[in-house]
């Protein structure tokens, strides 16, 4: 099997070959580096599997909009959980902003819902433009997501005020 650079449909079945090709001491952050996409675009699955904040964040800044879009994916739909280092939460957050500014709605769209996850609100004017998109999921998707954001906001001011009043 061989993969075609412009034809995804070859890449799927190549992941688990390609990954099997990582040379000792090469990791995900090298493959990143390869000159076909799918190759990238598996480093990227792989990724998001292993919880690689930092490959994740890196791919967002690919040549090749394919990767772009399943970096920001993975970053958006990722685990959030409670005990999340500051770090991490900050290379999701700084890469999802990144992602924002985008050329490609799809790519803005998912980063803007991926933000509103993480309690930060960057992305809710695209969110609240989706409110009134076309498409009956996007429309969905985007009330869903300012509700997050309206729950984190309101645990963050729950939080500050018990804080204030020594809890």
């Amino acid at each position: 099997d061989s993969m075609a650079p412009d034809d995804e449909s070859t890449w799927r079945g190549s992941r688990d070959a390609a990954l099997a090709l990582l040379l000792p001491g090469e990791d995900l952050m090298h493959r990143l580096r390869h000159e076909h996409p799918a190759m990238r675009s598996h480093a990227v699955a792989a990724a998001g599997s292993e919880g690689r904040v930092d490959v994740l964040a890196e791919a967002v800044r690919d040549a090749d909009v394919r990767v772009r879009r399943q970096a920001v994916a993975a970053l958006a739909r990722g685990q959030i959980a409670p005990d999340m280092s500051a770090d991490e939460r900050a290379t999701r957050v700084g890469a999802l902003n990144q992602a924002l500014l985008s050329a490609e709605r799809d790519v803005q769209r998912t980063a803007a819902g991926g933000l509103a996850r993480l309690g930060d609100d960057a992305g809710e004017a695209i969110l609240r433009e989706d409110l009134v998109a076309a498409d009956h999921e996007t429309r969905v998707s985007a009330r869903a997501h300012i509700r997050a954001l309206m729950r984190a906001e309101s645990t963050t001011v729950a939080d500050r005020a018990e804080a204030e009043t020594g809890g």
